[in-house]
């Protein structure tokens, strides 16, 4: 999912079961966003999003599409803020850098699972170990970061 906010207020995109549940709080923000996030990736639960709940008082955009849209890593990438990549080569390991102090979150979806590989607040400048794709990469924050290929 690819969500704009204009920056006027708080901004938050929530998941929402068939019972209207919630179950996750899939993007954030207290002024500008502009970012992409994993939505039915994962369901341990037996509980999917069915639904987004949109709370904000400014103008905003989402697009759902398919997983495969995702950009992919090749041999590296940089970006700011969250973002969903794909990944298709054998398991290999990346460098990853952020020089932020705000927090990072790295997870990798494969096989019906995730893998958290990063949780921190930056910053971060070290190796990740990716398994063999086919997999999605999720970076979450609100910094710079690269990731290459080693």
């Amino acid at each position: 999912m690819h969500a704009r906010h204009d920056g006027r207020g708080s901004f938050a995109v929530i998941g929402i079961d068939s019972l209207g549940h919630r179950t996750a709080v899939l993007a954030s923000s207290l002024g500008f966003y502009d970012g992409t996030v994993p939505v039915g990736f994962v369901d341990a639960a037996g509980n999917p999003t069915t639904r987004l709940r949109i709370v904000t008082r400014g103008p905003w955009q989402i697009d759902v599409g398919r997983a495969t849209v995702a950009p992919p890593l090749a041999g590296g990438r940089q970006g700011v803020g969250d973002t969903v990549l794909s990944y298709r080569g054998p398991a290999a390991t990346a460098h990853l850098r952020f020089r932020e102090r705000s927090r990072l979150v790295l997870n990798v979806y494969v096989n019906g699972g995730v893998i958290p590989l990063v949780d921190t607040k930056g910053p971060y400048d070290g190796p990740i170990s990716l398994p063999a794709g086919p997999l999605f990469i999720a970076v979450t924050t609100t910094g710079k970061w690269s990731m290459i290929i080693e």
